[in-house]
């Protein structure tokens, strides 16, 4: 009731909002907004964040204009759930959703909702059939471009040139705008237009990786999938990554041509540019090959969370303290001098970006994560600077140890008891504790080791979740449900067979 209550109020009419509108005469004009997310891009493979291959070079150049924030969280490892905690700034126990084509209830209050209400021109751009109209995505936007219907404009070129055109066809002296642009690349396949497509193919760390292979199957460990498959050399893992990264390298190349054409519609000082990803990618990580969404781990939950406005945020700054870009929603809200909806449940990091407020210690500030692709195996996280701890619910629960046959196979695991024995792999187990100052690859599990901190971030993690319990949970949209092209498209993303 208080959601749909604050959405009244966030949905006014275009008439009542245009009168009501910031700016009108004796008001300061707030700043536009361009929200740039760029689907399944990781932290670490961008040059912005250190890596080797110079992958984000347009982002850097932005990035110098404005403050990046080095531990970004995602909410959820998921398109749908990731993007429903950006546009309603609360907790995927809050909006229900847990895995893609899902529909966005009515319920939930967006930002796009809260900013159609003040006065703003809502304009979304999305090559992500997920969190297009068809999944009720568009809530509070004026109109959706739905890219994903036509594969010659899905691509991040096809996105640049959409945006740019609405920019252009808006004019000058119109009312503020909030622009939300979804770009796909470089969700899998993997494969980029020339010549980003094979560009660090051979390279030193093509040959770093050079003879790593993974067999073929359809399990989400272990194997590389079908949906994902790279027919030139299906089972080097130094050919995806490579291909990978030459996706990162196009969307930054597109998004460079998308802030170059707002500079040159001379918008650049007056729009406050918001850059982040719905979740990473496991690149063999974790032994899961060229996918997202199953688990917590850094590799698919941090990404990258860069806000600059000239003239109100410092050029060139960073914020090392762990942040959750699904506080967002109400970090715009301040930015515009917009009250946030109390429904919207994180705190706003406006004012760590503009340096006047410390983030909290390190020990301190923690995001919290979601990975698992079904309701009855949601994994949770609590991620600090130092410490990531993990709760699987379907793990083996004894600490200690490799795995116990005996265990596994109580629990109906039959086969991948059989397939961790033959490989010799861990089994999941129940609690994973990462000290990420001395194990940044999350390899080492420290959970027995190391039982106070255990317990300690296992309360803290306890109390979150307690704030989301006998919420209920949405179900995706059944497969009979859907229309032939969604259907289609969202086999190619790999979410039904």
């Amino acid at each position: 009731e208080e959601a749909g209550a604050a959405r009244l109020s966030g949905s006014a009419s275009r008439e009542a909002a245009e009168t009501e509108a910031p700016g009108a005469e004796g008001t300061e004009r707030p700043p536009n907004v361009l929200f740039i997310l760029v689907d399944t891009l990781r932290a670490d493979h961008m040059s912005l964040y250190g890596y080797a291959r110079r992958t984000s070079p347009e982002l850097e150049r932005f990035a110098a204009g404005g403050v990046t924030f080095t531990e970004a969280m995602a909410a959820k490892t998921k398109t749908s759930p990731s993007v429903a905690s950006l546009f309603t700034g609360t907790y995927p126990y809050t909006h229900g959703i847990v895995q893609c084509r899902t529909v966005l209830d009515d319920s939930a209050l967006t930002l796009a909702e809260v900013l159609h209400g003040h006065g703003f021109a809502t304009h979304s751009i999305v090559a992500n059939v997920n969190v297009g109209s068809v999944f009720n995505f568009d809530q509070g936007f004026d109109e959706v471009e739905d890219l994903w219907r036509d594969e010659s404009t899905r691509l991040a070129a096809g996105v640049t040139d959409h945006a740019l055109d609405w920019l252009r066809s808006r004019g000058q002296g119109k009312r503020p705008f909030f622009l939300y642009v979804h770009y796909l690349d470089p969700h899998s396949h993997y494969d980029a237009p020339a010549p980003f497509k094979d560009m660090y193919v051979g390279d030193d760390e093509y040959r770093r990786l050079a003879g790593v292979t993974a067999p073929l199957g359809e399990d989400h460990v272990g194997v590389i999938r079908e949906s994902v498959r790279l027919e030139e050399h299906p089972r080097e893992v130094a050919f995806y990554v490579a291909r990978y990264d030459g996706e990162i390298a196009y969307a930054d190349h597109q998004i460079g041509r998308l802030l170059d054409g707002l500079r040159s519609l001379g918008l650049e000082r007056d729009t406050l540019v918001v850059f982040t990803s719905d979740h990473g990618e496991s690149l063999s990580d974790h032994d899961v090959y060229f996918s997202h969404g199953g688990f917590a781990y850094d590799e698919q939950a941090r990404v990258p969370l860069v806000l600059r406005l000239p003239g109100r945020l410092p050029a060139g700054a960073r914020v090392d303290a762990v942040v959750q870009n699904a506080a967002l929603a109400p970090t715009i809200l301040e930015a515009l001098g917009i009250e946030a909806p109390s429904v919207m449940e994180l705190q706003s990091l406006w004012p760590v970006a503009e340096g006047k407020e410390e983030p909290a210690p390190p020990a301190g500030r923690a995001a919290f994560i979601e990975g698992g692709h079904k309701v009855w195996d949601i994994k949770t996280a609590i991620r600090t600077r130092r410490w990531e701890l993990i709760d699987n619910p379907d793990g083996i629960g004894t600490l200690g140890g490799r795995y116990d046959l005996k265990t596994v196979l109580n629990m109906r695991r039959k086969g991948k008891a059989i397939l961790l024995f033959s490989t010799g792999r861990q089994a999941l187990r129940r609690y994973e504790l990462y000290d990420l100052e001395k194990d940044p690859g999350e390899m080492t599990n420290l959970a027995d080791r190391r039982p106070a901190v255990t317990e300690e971030l296992l309360g803290r993690l306890h109390r979150w979740r307690e704030r989301g319990r006998g919420r209920p949970r949405r179900e995706p949209v059944a497969r009979t449900d859907m229309k032939e092209d969604v259907i289609e498209q969202l086999k190619s993303l790999g979410y039904v067979d």
